[in-house]
């Protein structure tokens, strides 16, 4: 049902995030590579992905991430606040 849904809406981040959350590590990861090809601005998109690669003890991923994060919205002059 979420996939239909990022879909009809796909630059809703938390419907990316749950459809996400609901998946094994392989499809998450899947998932939120294609919610960062729809939403190259979001950051909180990146924060998930970094987070989910840590909890399956992925430090260099995390990094990755992190810097592609930093590199891509820089890119689109995105700035980031701390909320």
């Amino acid at each position: 049902m979420l996939a239909k849904a990022v879909q009809c809406v796909p630059r809703s981040t938390e419907l990316w995030l749950a459809w996400a959350k609901l998946e094994s590590y392989e499809k998450a990861r899947a998932v939120l590579n294609r919610a960062r090809d729809a939403n190259p601005t979001d950051y909180t998109i990146y924060v998930a992905a970094a987070k989910l690669e840590e909890a399956q003890a992925n430090s260099d991923l995390v990094s990755k991430i992190i810097h592609k994060a930093i590199r891509n919205l820089q890119k689109h002059q995105v700035s980031m606040t701390r909320d």
